[in-house]
């Protein structure tokens, strides 16, 4: 990939500005601070079944197996234990969509992005888990990045995330569904990072199936214009806008259409974080507008407890 000096100095600086958030993250709950700190074997749903325990009092209800204990005639309350990889995998998932491109304030949504990826990559740093990445458009998967350590996958995250291009497929969608299918089998973690503009149905059910396995944790990326726009006066004043529909366009605005632009904003934001609820993903709202301070709330939102 041919990349211009401009461009490597945004990654640089990207990655100097997240790595320099000092703050501990916490992951899933198998989750030690080094690989070989993991139990070996954990109660509940996992991928290789390593028989049964009894039950005693202080375990986790939900880690009963009840067709087992029914076996015994109800003399026993057996939980299934299963083996536990050494390495819980993480997958960052990026829409590099053409609505991506749409920015208003200090940066773009897709420079947004690269940004929140590369938060992903660091929330991973005191586990040392490996971490892939997926780019897609509503049109496909346009760039797979085999995983490896947080370390090594710092710099190629943002810069693919940056330099994807997308694939204009007018017969093929849910570029989201269609990365959702390279995800492992096996629990892990998964980073979707989205302005959501073009998400179709067949996207929400593949990501309500991932919430189901994974850990799901969705970044809402959005520009400031998408949300309301500056206030006027009696006269109209023509802003580029980006609308709830990811159309790019020259719009006067009077107080009227400032009106109805914010009312279909703020309907689009309930029905998107609905949405993320229903898919069991912790969701995280981040605006072009926000500086710095917007990769430490992000980490910090990401060692919040698990469910």
């Amino acid at each position: 990939m041919q990349t211009d000096p401009q461009t490597m100095g945004i990654v640089r600086e990207i990655a100097r500005r997240v790595a320099a958030v000092e703050i501990p993250v916490g992951r899933m709950k198998s989750h030690q601070r080094l690989p070989g700190d993991r139990r070996s074997i954990h109660r509940g749903e996992g991928d290789d079944f390593d028989g049964h325990e009894l039950y005693v009092p202080g375990d986790d209800p939900r880690t009963i197996d009840w067709n087992a204990t029914a076996l015994t005639g109800g003399q026993q309350i057996l939980v299934a234990l299963f083996k536990e990889e050494s390495h819980v995998k993480s997958t960052i998932l990026c829409d590099v969509s053409p609505t991506m491109n749409f920015g208003s304030s200090r940066v773009t949504k897709r420079v947004l992005a690269a940004e929140l990826a590369a938060c992903g990559v660091r929330s991973l740093a005191t586990t040392h888990d490996p971490i892939a990445l997926v780019t897609y458009s509503q049109w496909g998967v346009e760039r797979r990045v085999k995983s490896g350590s947080p370390a090594s996958m710092m710099l190629p995250v943002i810069l693919h995330t940056l330099k994807s291009q997308h694939t204009v497929r007018p017969d093929n969608h849910s570029g989201l569904a269609k990365g959702l299918a390279l995800l492992p089998r096996s629990p892990s973690i998964v980073f979707v990072v989205s302005d959501f503009i073009n998400t179709t149905e067949a996207d929400w059910e593949a990501l309500k199936r991932a919430g189901r396995r994974h850990r799901v944790i969705a970044m809402f990326v959005q520009d400031k214009l998408e949300r309301e726009l500056p206030k006027v006066g009696w006269l109209p004043v023509l802003y580029t806008v980006q609308d709830a529909g990811g159309v790019v366009r020259d719009l006067w605005v009077t107080k009227k259409t400032a009106a109805r632009h914010k009312a279909a904003a703020e309907a689009r934001q309930i029905q998107v974080m609905e949405r993320l609820k229903d898919c069991r993903a912790t969701a995280i709202n981040v605006s072009t507008e926000e500086g710095d301070t917007a990769s430490t709330r992000v980490l910090t939102q990401l060692q919040a407890p698990t469910r």
